[in-house]
C-alpha cells in the first residue's frame, strides 16, 4: 500500500505496531510519526501510540492516548482494551 499511497496513515501505524511487536521501537516510533503527521486524529495510530508509551511504562501518556483514540473512535475495541491494560498497570483497578 505504501508504495502507491506514502502517506497512508493506517498502513504506517500497521508497520509501526509490527516494528513494536518485534522489539524495533526506533523503526516503530518513525512509522507512528510519519502516521501522525499525516492524519493526527487517527484512532488507530492513537492506539498505537497508546501501546508504545504502555511499553516503555509510561501509564500516564498511554492513558491519554487511549482516551484521544476513543474519542477519535467510540466504537474502536483496541484502545479500550489499552486503556484497561494501562489503568491496572497504574493499579487503578
Amino acid at each position: 500500500v505504501l508504495a502507491t499511497e506514502p502517506e497512508n496513515a493506517f498502513a504506517l501505524s500497521r508497520l509501526a505496531e509490527l516494528e513494536l511487536g518485534f522489539g524495533r521501537d526506533e523503526a516503530s516510533r518513525g512509522y507512528l510519526e510519519r502516521a501522525l503527521a499525516v492524519d493526527p486524529q487517527n484512532p488507530y495510530a492513537l492506539a498505537v501510540s497508546g501501546y508504545t508509551e504502555l511499553v516503555h511504562d509510561d501509564h500516564g501518556a498511554a492513558v491519554r492516548r487511549f482516551r484521544q483514540a476513543i474519542e477519535a473512535d467510540p466504537s474502536a475495541a483496541l484502545p479500550r482494551m489499552g486503556l484497561g491494560l494501562a489503568l491496572i498497570r497504574s493499579g487503578d483497578l
